[in-house]
Order: structure tokens, then sequence, then C-alpha cells
């Protein structure tokens, strides 16, 4: 069934709201939540945002435009050479289909083997279809020396004037022409001239790991915003998390495993459970 509000995520629902306004709880307290459509496992919601404390859970979030004076020099020099490199433009993404599966392709043989995917034109089409139905902004950038593509990124308003940051693919190859900087620099500049509420970047990451986050807050200025997060199982996952927890230090040796990696990921979803438990306490 369909729950609005409601999102299923790799069999786990998540509230479509920000995490500034409290999702519908109706669903969780009634058991509907697992009636999801595709399957519900465990449930993962937010009933306090932006905490005084840390805790270890948080989304990462911007309120206003960028503004080179905030940051240090050295760092205005390299966002001033991937904008002097690049050219960055709003683009509709079904003409791009060809360099977006590249983009893809490359993207996703740089990434370690735990985390690669299949591409296929097939999937690319589709994503590129979904970003037009979505709504939303993509933005390339091209190089100014030879006008090749050469990474994107996808964003879109989601409630309230909150601005989901979802997507940014750009290869390795690429890094020395600081094309993430300048794509970073032009998205945020198109949003909050938008007049967004706030960018939402992402939250805690379970099972990708990633310094990203921690970049936006270094060069953009993005900070931490710190969340109470709750979850709650289904019954037979809840006993099989509570069985294997306490070896959550064998199987994270074992990571490199496929079957593995997607099980330490919702150990670390327990984990985090656990601490905002204590901390609410």
């Amino acid at each position: 069934m369909k729950i609005n509000g409601w999102r299923n995520y790799r069999h786990c629902a998540m509230p479509t709201t920000p995490p500034h306004i409290l999702a519908n709880l109706n669903p969780i307290k009634n058991g509907d939540i697992f009636k999801l459509d595709g399957g519900v496992f465990f449930v993962l919601w937010y009933e306090k945002f932006d905490l005084k404390y840390k805790t270890p859970f948080y989304a990462i979030i911007k309120e206003n435009d960028f503004d080179f004076s905030e940051i240090h020099s050295s760092r205005r020099t390299i966002i001033r050479k991937g904008l002097k490199r690049n050219e960055v433009k709003v683009i509709n993404p079904v003409e791009y289909i060809t360099e977006i599966y590249n983009i893809l392709l490359e993207c996703a043989n740089d990434y370690p083997s735990k985390y690669r995917y299949e591409i296929t034109i097939e999937n690319v089409k589709k994503i590129c279809e979904d970003y037009n139905e979505w709504g939303g902004y993509c933005i390339a950038s091209f190089s100014k020396d030879n006008n090749t593509m050469n990474g994107y990124c996808y964003f879109k308003e989601t409630y309230d004037d909150v601005y989901d940051f979802d997507v940014i693919k750009v290869p390795d190859k690429y890094n020395k022409d600081k094309v993430v900087y300048a794509l970073i620099y032009n998205m945020v500049g198109i949003i909050f001239r938008k007049g967004a509420k706030y960018i939402l970047a992402g939250y805690t990451e379970f099972s990708h790991e990633t310094n990203f986050k921690q970049f936006l807050v270094d060069n953009f200025n993005f900070r931490y915003s710190y969340i109470d997060l709750r979850v709650k199982y289904k019954l037979f996952i809840k006993l099989i998390v509570n069985l294997i927890y306490p070896f959550r230090n064998i199987t994270r040796k074992l990571d490199n495993i496929r079957i593995f990696h997607i099980l330490n990921g919702i150990l670390k979803i327990e984990y985090v459970r656990r601490e905002c438990d204590k901390l609410r306490k």
C-alpha cells in the first residue's frame, strides 16, 4: 500500500518530509507502515531536529548562500580554479543520456567493489526520465578545454522550501579540474536564489563510507544538525539484530563480503538507535 509522507528505501520506511517537520506517526502506531509497497523490514524517523547536543545521527544542512569571505583564501583559490576550468549549466538530462551514462560508468568503476553496481544504458535512461518527472534541477559541468561533460548533480525542492541535494557524480580522473567545487558553488547559488529555507545534503551514512559530507562542511560551510533518531523493526528483524549485535566487531572485519556489508549497515543503525536512546534519557 502507499502511505502519504513515507517512502520505501531498500526495505526501510523513511519520511518524505524534511527533518524539521515531524512525520505522520499514525502508520507506525497502527502497524500499517509495514504494509508499505515493496516490503518493509524496519522504520526510521526523527522527532527532534537541530538539537543543542551531539548525537551520532545528524543531517548536513546549509541555511544561507555561499560567501567567499566565510572561507580560507586557499579554498577560495580552489573554487575559482574550478569555475575557471569548467562551464556549469542547467541541462535537460534526457538530452544527455549517453554523457551521463559514461559518467556513471566511470564513477562506478572508481568505487570499491562492495559499492559497485551495474550500469546499463537502459538504467540511465530511466534515471534521466525520473529526474525530469520529479522536477528539480540537473546541472552539468563541461570542460572549457574540449566541451566534454565531466560531472553533474541533481537537486530538487521537497517541501516547505527545503531542497534535497540528492546526487553528485564526478569521475576521479577530473579531480584535478576541481569539477566538484564548480558544481556545488553553482548549485548553492541556484537554490538560494529560489528562496530556499535550507539545503539538505543527506544524513549519517550507515553503509557507504565517504568523506563527502565533511567536505561540504569544510569547503562550503554546510553544518551538522543533530537529530534524535527513532527505529522500529519487524519482530523477526529485531530478533536477528539483537542476536548478532554483540558480534558486530567480527562482522565488520568481513565488510568486503556484500552480505556482511549490508548486515553491518543495519548494525550501525542499531548502534545509533541505542546511543540516541541513552542521550534521550
